[in-house]
């Protein structure tokens, strides 16, 4: 078994059987791969599409789930996956046709850990918005260390967009933080740090669906809370793992977390961003770390946040109105 497709569903029946069949229409033998669907307890159609396909294709697994989130489906995905690689796909998102030769070529003669490739945006009727991925060719020849490259341009917050070796996976212990939203944020540094083989591929292989009323860009005040434990779980990472030369590294990803949550206070009512100031205030010790980033905006603000940690969010937009003028 060469590859393993992982494919959370929920309420996606407009969108699954396009996502399903790209996944069907590839180039190697059904023998060599498998479709594990993981049915988070979808209330509309999916279910039934995901037993009609299943009915049809000896290779695809269907699994089923109470309604607990992608980290959970993901997360049972990976304990029946014995594809010697693994490929991430949302279940409103499609793939190119005929693309996983190729891309299987590249992992083995270059025995990657991770491959990734090109992404583009398409809107609600299939047409191409922009491309999200780019790569040099001589970028496509150099292999990257994971902490060069979660510092580099290239690195996207997207399960996705990277196909990942199974052992690799296994090795770092590697699994889905359940029930918060922003959990690609949370997991993919702790992917990266460790990797010592990642190749970039110069196509566009995934196509990722723009859909107004999808869970990351539908608006949520948990996602501002989510956050903050996104912050702190790549805290106790970097304090257990990480060596000390990389530090700015992560405490920029850090900062990242916090300016991310604090972003929600431009959204959230009055109720919900007090409740938010609270939070914080209780996970202040996080502010200490944003002084080691390398980026000067976040070391500003640690100096403030820590000054006046009761204000963050009123510093927070001052900052970012004076540095964005």
């Amino acid at each position: 078994m060469y590859l393993s497709f992982i494919v959370p569903v929920y309420n996606t029946s407009a969108y699954l059987p396009k996502c399903i069949d790209s996944l069907l229409h590839q180039d190697i033998p059904k023998s060599d791969y498998q479709i594990i669907l993981v049915n988070d307890g979808s209330t509309d159609h999916s279910l039934s599409i995901c037993e009609t396909y299943k009915e049809k294709h000896d290779h695809i697994i269907l699994l089923s789930q109470t309604n607990s989130g992608q980290s959970s489906a993901r997360n049972l995905g990976m304990k029946y996956a014995t594809g010697k690689y693994i490929w991430f796909v949302d279940s409103d998102d499609y793939i190119e046709n005929n693309c996983i030769q190729k891309c299987l070529n590249i992992c083995d003669k270059n025995q990657l850990d991770i491959l990734l490739f090109c992404a583009d945006e398409i809107d609600e009727n299939y047409n191409f918005v922009k491309q999200l991925q780019y790569f040099s060719n001589s970028e496509t020849n150099h292999i990257f260390q994971g902490k060069d490259f979660l510092a580099s341009k290239h690195f996207f917050n997207c399960i996705p967009f990277y196909i990942y070796r199974r052992g690799f996976l296994e090795e770092e212990n590697i699994s889905f933080y359940e029930g918060i939203y922003h959990e690609d944020n949370e997991v993919l540094p702790k992917i990266f740090y460790p990797t010592k083989k990642i190749l970039g591929y110069n196509q566009v292989l995934y196509h990722v669906h723009l859909r107004p009323n999808s869970t990351m860009r539908s608006i949520n005040p948990k996602k501002a809370f989510d956050l903050i434990k996104v912050a702190r779980s790549l805290l106790n990472y970097m304090v257990q793992n990480v060596d000390k030369n990389d530090y700015p590294l992560f405490c920029s990803l850090i900062s990242k977390a916090v300016n991310a949550s604090l972003l929600n206070t431009y959204i959230l009512d009055k109720k919900s961003i007090q409740q938010l100031k609270q939070e914080w205030y209780h996970n202040k010790d996080i502010f200490k770390w944003m002084k080691q980033s390398d980026v000067r905006k976040y070391r500003i603000e640690s100096f403030f946040f820590q000054l006046f940690p009761r204000h963050i969010g009123w510093i927070y937009r001052c900052i970012k109105y004076f540095t964005s003028s």
